[in-house]
């Protein structure tokens, strides 16, 4: 078999599909969002399995963590509200990925869908993530909500924003990319922006990372500057020894010349 529809699972996630990574096929299995409720064009959120974290579900928007579902412990993660329906991870050297099943007093049809706004809702409609994760990018203004993500956060600021943002297909939002450039005012042409915040401990960890590239850069130069001194010195000695050569071979045959006259005229 090369193709089933229980690898591409879409938005929604059924009773033993799967959500992980085929490690012999090198194929990976998550759910994608619409765009929007009404559009099935590939939206911005995927769910799925971190490779380098197996205890948990990831959300991303647009390849950035935005959330995660927390540990898997005794068949729930304890950041999802999803009452009767019971998780599993599953490893071997074939493939790792998280399944669940349903108990019995499940009378709906189950599933585990993914809102167009990174939400994920049950069977009957009723959010499992305590929040959209969309919300923050709309204008919330409560920062650092569970189900924002634990790299970022977001602060309302006035002022401007150079170029258009994008505001396609009614999501209620405006939305830039990293290229623009946002300018603080609070004269009568500003609007409010929410404006991605770096974590301190991301910012201090640049101020590391920028400190060990600057050294970097001293040492090179450092290494450069003490070669070519070193490349100078040795090219003033061997003209010092080149010219005292010569003046001892001019000596020599002066020296030389003149025993061979004095012997010639006796």
């Amino acid at each position: 078999m090369l193709w089933q529809s229980l690898d591409y699972p879409s938005d929604t996630l059924l009773p033993g599909m799967k959500l992980g990574i085929n490690l012999k096929a090198g194929h990976k299995w998550f759910l994608q969002s619409w765009l929007t409720d009404d559009s099935p064009a590939l939206g911005r959120y995927t769910v799925g399995m971190d490779p380098n974290v197996t205890n948990q579900l990831t959300i991303w928007w647009q390849g950035e963590i935005e959330g995660t579902s927390g540990h898997l412990l005794n068949g729930k993660f304890n950041s999802w509200d999803a009452s009767g329906y019971n998780f599993s991870y599953n490893s071997n050297d074939q493939e790792k990925y998280f399944s669940y099943s349903v108990s019995e007093d499940i009378t709906a049809f189950p599933m585990v869908k993914v809102g167009w706004d990174g939400s994920l809702v049950d069977d009957s409609s009723l959010p499992i993530t305590p929040c959209s994760v969309f919300d923050e990018y709309c204008g919330s203004d409560e920062i650092f909500r569970m189900c924002n993500s634990i790299y970022s956060s977001f602060h309302s600021s006035f002022g401007m924003m150079s170029g258009d943002g994008t505001t396609e297909n009614d999501t209620g939002c405006e939305i830039w990319s990293r290229g623009s450039e946002f300018i603080e005012s609070n004269d009568g042409n500003s609007r409010e922006i929410y404006v991605k915040s770096e974590d301190p401990g991301f910012a201090e960890e640049k101020w590391w990372i920028g400190l060990v590239i600057a050294a970097a850069v001293a040492l090179a130069l450092l290494v450069i500057l003490l070669c070519s001194l070193s490349y100078l010195a040795r090219r003033k000695y061997k003209r010092k020894e080149e010219k005292r050569w010569q003046s001892l071979m001019a000596d020599f045959c002066y020296l030389a010349g003149r025993k061979l006259m004095a012997e010639g005229l006796s």
